[in-house]
């Protein structure tokens, strides 16, 4: 069985997939069985990479600094709402 973030990956390219609605593809069952815990784990990688990704940006574009609690708090919300919706 392929991992959730091969999965959200490919559908990323292919489809333009939204995180959400892959969420709640997941949930319904269409990748098969998975347990919360590995949807959790999904999404904190997944919250992991975004909050790099920010540093990386911020690192490039400096005049961005300003932004960087802006967008952390943002990815943590977003994350956590899709958790909290599990």
């Amino acid at each position: 069985m392929k991992s959730l973030m091969d999965l959200y990956c490919e559908l990323s390219v292919e489809e333009g997939i939204q995180l959400g609605d892959f969420v709640e593809r997941i949930k319904a069952g269409e990748f098969g069985a998975r347990a919360r815990v590995e949807l959790v784990a999904f999404l904190r990688q997944l919250e992991d990479e975004m909050l790099l990704n920010i540093e990386d940006r911020i690192a490039e574009t400096p005049h961005l600094e300003s932004e960087r609690e802006r967008r952390i708090a943002g990815v943590h919300a977003r994350i956590q709402k899709l958790v909290d919706g599990l």
